[in-house]
């Protein structure tokens, strides 16, 4: 049983490592939070918006989702701008 809960203790650490590391990206790199929609229709459109295609948020970008789906969060496909 003392097996149990400590496979159950370095899952739930395993979980909550990945969980800050997706928050540490978005610490490090504020501009690479969100999904990101609403500043690429404004692209799209003609605003010209600076840094925000530049390579260290698309760098935070994928670091936090990639530990955040490590982590155990899921990314939906459905946000806020779908309801």
């Amino acid at each position: 049983m003392a097996d149990y809960y400590a496979q159950y203790g370095l899952w739930t650490l395993y979980l909550l490592v990945f969980s800050c590391a997706s928050m540490a990206f978005i610490r490090i790199n504020p501009a690479a939070q969100g999904s990101g929609v609403p500043e690429l229709k404004s692209i799209l459109s003609g605003v010209q918006l600076n840094n925000f295609l530049a390579p260290s948020i698309f760098l935070a970008k994928l670091g936090s989702m990639t530990a955040a789906a490590a982590g155990g969060i899921v990314p939906s496909a459905r946000s806020s701008f779908f309801s």
